[in-house]
């Protein structure tokens, strides 16, 4: 029996085949553009490009696939694209590599409520899971495009799908075959072998990597297209915490009471030493003013991060229809967070003490920014979880993160290290006893590029031997951009400020 073949715009209106096949070309355009961009390059406007060219094919996909986003992932495209645009101007690999998290985060929570749900709305369950599945999807989601999405069968009564599929298999035969006798001939004649050099000149390895290249970025993009428009997981994270493993008011009211009587010792000491000065630190804890900027800062960071943990934890497992259990809860979280507050006032007193004695530094500066975020997560948790809206907490402390770092990127720290530490060398910086006004001219020029037009501008304000070894690093610096695919606006700027510098 002879099977008719249907006409190609009926097989293209197909809703699962048009959608999957737009889905197809949308990635390997996308993968060729991108596996070019990324080839034997450093990473810079490259990578940058890599990123808003998906979200481009994204919208390409869903304008030409009829696919309609109503959910609110879809507003994740947003820092998507100022963290990329950030990447490629900030040089500071302290801030790159955070901004490629951010941006990661960013297509995890998109691909968890890309076309319906919204955002802001979500369990810290939800999240956590969603993200996975979107990786999970991203790595996997090629197999069920190609196997459920597209009918094949269909495919084949195609007559343009036949005549390529039957170029390709002459292709595949005939290559080998070239590739086999053409070597024994070049093997046999030395001028044979330089006629095959100089028509074909290919670097067989570097193609191999080109076509492996390209295929990894086709398979992950088709991946990341499905989590944003063909979702597998739809209802994962939503299960909620099962009746037996609830805890009752003895259960977590023992251990949070033991944990604020445990907050209220330190804290009170903590008080003493706010407001006795210099002298209060020595008696109390035997330390230096210096030992004891030094030692604190980061292990409050520890406490503050392990307690929003214990937190959101207890506020999971705790058995909310009992009222007694929720009364107490909210009673006990918000008197620990009261005074996780004071112990933050101490650790910002100790680091900017620190600051004070030692200069600022990234090492300062970072774990600065995330106590700020930490902090307003603080605040962020009373206002939502103690007041019964969980579901909302999860997105406002990923937006205080994409706050704090959008800051951090504003502020440019390298720049801000090199000023501050220029300011207090000067004297404008009030200092803490016994502190040293010298300006670590070696620290300084190991930062990024990002420091360099200030370097510059507070050169005249250094001491002359500092001015000379600053002067003489940069005159012998040049930030090298090999390429138009690694350009990067940082060292464009500093290399334009070491040609300008007077």
């Amino acid at each position: 029996m002879q099977v008719t073949e249907p006409p190609a715009p009926q097989f293209i209106a197909r809703p699962n085949n048009r959608l999957a096949l737009i889905m197809l070309a949308t990635t390997a355009v996308y993968a060729l553009i991108t596996h070019e961009l990324l080839w034997s390059s450093d990473f810079g406007l490259n990578l940058s490009l890599t990123v808003i060219l998906f979200l481009a094919s994204l919208c390409i996909t869903v304008k030409l696939g009829v696919v309609q986003l109503r959910g609110g992932g879809r507003w994740m495209a947003l820092p998507i694209a100022i963290f990329a645009i950030f990447y490629v101007i900030r040089d500071s690999q302290n801030l790159r590599i955070y901004n490629v998290l951010a941006i990661l985060i960013a297509f995890g929570v998109m691909g968890l409520r890309t076309q319906q749900g919204q955002v802001r709305v979500a369990s810290v369950v939800s999240y956590i899971a969603g993200m996975f599945s979107t990786g999970v999807e991203m790595l996997l989601g090629a197999f069920p495009l190609l196997t459920n999405e597209i009918d094949w069968r269909l495919i084949a009564l195609w007559r343009p799908w036949q005549i390529w599929r039957r170029v390709a298999v002459g292709v595949l035969i005939t290559l080998p075959l070239l590739l086999v006798f053409g070597g024994l001939f070049a093997a046999a004649d030395a001028g044979f072998a330089r006629i095959l050099r100089q028509i074909f000149n290919l670097n067989l390895a570097e193609l191999i990597g080109r076509i492996v290249l390209v295929i990894t970025i086709m398979w992950l993009a088709i991946g990341l297209l499905s989590a944003m428009v063909l979702p597998i997981f739809h209802h994962i994270g939503k299960s909620a915490m099962p009746a037996m493993f609830k805890l009752g008011l003895v259960e977590f009211g023992l251990p949070l009471s033991a944990l604020t009587l445990l907050f209220a010792a330190f804290v009170a000491l903590q008080l003493t030493y706010l407001f006795g000065g210099e002298s209060m630190v020595s008696v109390a804890s035997g330390l230096t003013y210096a030992d004891y900027a030094r030692r604190g800062f980061f292990e409050l960071v520890a406490v503050a991060v392990l307690l929003l943990i214990v937190l959101l934890l207890a506020d999971w497992l705790i058995d909310k229809s009992d009222a007694r259990v929720l009364r107490f809860f909210r009673i006990i979280a918000s008197v620990l967070i009261a005074l996780m507050g004071i112990v933050m006032v101490s650790a910002f007193q100790r680091m900017w003490l620190y600051t004070q004695i030692y200069g600022l530094s990234e090492l300062r500066i970072y774990p600065t920014a995330f106590m700020i975020w930490i902090a307003m997560t603080f605040l962020w948790f009373a206002f939502t979880i103690l007041r019964g809206r969980t579901q909302r907490f999860v997105f406002g402390a990923m937006l205080a993160g994409f706050v704090t770092l959008l800051g951090l990127n504003l502020v440019n720290p390298d720049a801000l290290i090199v000023r501050f530490n220029a300011q207090r060398a000067g004297g404008l910086v009030a200092l803490a006893p016994r502190a040293s006004r010298s300006f670590d001219s070696e620290y300084v020029m190991q930062l990024s590029a990002d420091a360099v037009p200030a370097l510059i501008e507070v050169m005249p304000t250094l001491s002359a031997q500092d001015q000379a070894q600053v002067r003489n690093y940069l005159l012998n610096t040049n930030y090298r951009l090999t390429n138009w695919r690694s350009f990067h606006f940082g060292r464009w700027w500093a290399n334009q400020a070491i040609s300008e510098m007077p």
